[in-house]
Parts: C-alpha cells; structure tokens; sequence
C-alpha cells in the first residue's frame, strides 16, 4: 500500500460546501429571469438569511459558470467517443456481415459447382 493509499484510508476528505452553493437553483432562476446581483444579494440577505457581498456573489456565479462550461465540454467530448466508439462498432458489425455474406456466396457457388 503506498503512502498515498495509506492516507486516503486513515482520512475522510472534508468538503465544504459554499452557503451560496446551497442556494444555487434560486440564484440560478433570478439570474435567468433577469434580476440583477443586487437583487439576488438582497434576496438570499432577506429571504434566506446568507450574508454576502456583490463581489463574492459574482465571483461565484464566474466560478458556476466555468464549471458548467468545463462540464458542457467533458460531455460533449464524452459523446463525440461515445459516437466514434459506437460508429467503430458498427463498421466492425458491417465488415462482419460483409465477411459472413461472402463465404454464404463462396459455399453456395460451390455447391452449384460454379467457380468465382
């Protein structure tokens, strides 16, 4: 077992998680609606009780939107081996068929007796 190893099972990660990450979907619908930060801000202060300033509430929309980005483009690479693999399978499949529809043919003619 490596040190690494070692660690990890003698020590559980400690997540944080973000007061604004817990209200993510509201922030999400204002934004989209059209609010503006300031909105929001006053929002989560008064509704949900999360004291925030403007900059830090940019600052983590800035961060969401970079990880949605990072995700759209992991799943969009993710669907492109996804297809490649699947269009790989099928030209293998294809090839397959090609292959068993020829010896068909060859046993076939060789039972007629004919000669290709």
């Amino acid at each position: 077992m490596t040190k690494l190893e070692r660690f990890m099972s003698k020590t559980e990660p400690k997540k944080s998680t973000s007061k604004l990450a817990t209200a993510w979907d509201d922030i999400l619908v204002l934004k989209e609606k059209g609010y503006t930060l300031e909105q929001v801000q006053a929002y989560l202060q008064n509704e949900l009780k999360i004291e925030t300033s403007l900059s830090n509430l940019s600052d983590f929309l800035k961060r969401q939107s970079c990880k949605k980005s990072d995700t759209q483009i992991k799943n969009k690479e993710n669907d492109k081996q996804i297809k490649s693999r699947s269009s790989s399978s099928q030209e293998v499949v294809q090839d397959t068929e090609k292959e068993e529809e020829k010896a068909m043919i060859a046993a076939f003619a060789k039972k007629m007796g004919l000669n290709f």
